[in-house]
């Protein structure tokens, strides 16, 4: 018959078992619990007086069902410790009733076979590595269902083609509005695991918004939008416009366009042509719009900061357009006159590795010179510094 105290044993050499299984042990040591007042004071140090012959009586039992070995103490008989006997472990499972950790395991994993997706794949490379070298990934582990959703959900997120907000993703995956939005912290959890400088806006990037997206222009220019003609010189400032207009957008006779990284920038700078609030790397609906620019002839300027995120943007403008824009003030002589603005990464290694690695990338040729000043002297600048 088993008793309260057999599955307690049992399970206390689970939980040892357990442990070393998530640190990917080869299990060369033996499992043991000690029956000492630090690991089993029930058994030394009774609150029940009844309760140390019957662990006895339950330590007879698991030892005559072969699951443990008993080691006591020579003269008195005490239980000095007990063994987990590893060729039982599966019996040890099913008495205990609760899932073998292999299988928690297995079904994990199996979940990565049903998408097709790069993060992901990165996802699984690195807890296989991590394994591998004997090391934990308890942290890591869903059990099937909710891997399964978070997977679909990066998945989907991954594929996106346009802008959708996060409740209506939500009930196409799981006809719930509010699921992905309690699945996020797990979600993100995946995604700073693969990329090490992640930011939530890398989701406003793929397009997963949480509100409406609106485009944000000011400059001398007409623009019009469905029919209407809008004439941004007479407006006098800056106007926003749902993302949903963008294909209504026509653009004719305008020759200048300047993307401006951030919001206060934007706000006070002052040019002709088309100036457009970017906000950082480009979300569909901005992609669609630089390239309705391009198409129109219009020239393509760039004001951000000089630092590996403003680079790397100018480099994702011209991965999906297939053109660099003219950069503002990110070079040398901005980076000398405000030298006093300058932020130094001299103890930031791997922010000068990253700042390094742009100098393989060959579209950004003609910033390498700026580029190496910055590793060579150490410094970057946000072009907040520069809208004097």
């Amino acid at each position: 018959m088993k008793g309260k105290w057999e599955k307690y044993i049992l399970i206390k050499l689970i939980d040892i078992y357990e442990h070393r299984f998530h640190s990917g042990s080869t299990f060369k040591q033996k499992i043991v619990l000690y029956f000492d007042s630090t690991h089993f004071s029930e058994y030394t140090n009774p609150s029940n007086i009844d309760d140390p012959q019957l662990i006895e009586i339950a330590v007879a039992n698991l030892e005559r069902l072969k699951f443990i070995v008993v080691n006591r103490e020579k003269y008195t008989e005490l239980i000095l410790k007990v063994s987990l006997v590893m060729a039982s472990i599966d019996m040890v499972y099913d008495y205990v009733g609760t899932d073998r950790i292999s299988g928690r395991y297995e079904s994990f994993f199996e979940v990565f076979r049903a998408y097709d997706c790069c993060i992901l794949a990165e996802y699984e490379t690195y807890l296989l590595d991590r394994l591998k070298n004997q090391k934990t990934i308890k942290s890591y582990l869903l059990d099937y269902a909710i891997a399964n959703d978070v997977f679909r959900s990066i998945q989907a997120i991954e594929d996106l083609k346009s802008d959708i907000l996060i409740r209506n993703l939500s009930i196409q995956l799981f006809s719930d509005s509010k699921k992905l939005e309690r699945l996020l912290p797990k979600i993100e959890s995946v995604y700073k695991t693969v990329i090490s400088d992640f930011k939530v806006e890398y989701f406003t990037e793929k397009g997963l918004l949480r509100n409406p997206s609106y485009l944000y222009f000011k400059g001398d220019q007409k623009i019009t939008i469905n029919n209407q003609l809008i004439d941004l010189s007479v407006v006098g400032n800056s106007i926003g416009i749902n993302s949903e207009l963008v294909d209504s957008i026509f653009m004719e006779n305008i020759d200048k366009i300047t993307t401006i990284e951030n919001l206060t920038s934007f706000n006070n700078y002052k040019s002709t042509g088309l100036v457009v609030y970017l906000g950082g790397f480009s979300n569909h609906i901005m992609k669609k719009f630089l390239i309705k620019a391009i198409d129109s002839k219009a020239e393509l300027y760039h004001f951000g900061d000089i630092d590996y995120g403003g680079f790397l943007i100018l480099l994702d403008i011209y991965n999906y357009s297939g053109v660099l824009p003219k950069t503002i003030k990110m070079d040398i002589v901005s980076l000398k006159e405000k030298k006093e603005y300058c932020k130094d990464i001299s103890t930031d290694i791997e922010y000068r590795r990253k700042l390094t690695s742009l100098l393989e990338k060959s579209p950004l040729s003609e910033h390498f010179e700026t580029i190496k000043y910055m590793i060579e002297n150490n410094v970057i600048l946000e072009q907040e510094a520069l809208d004097d």
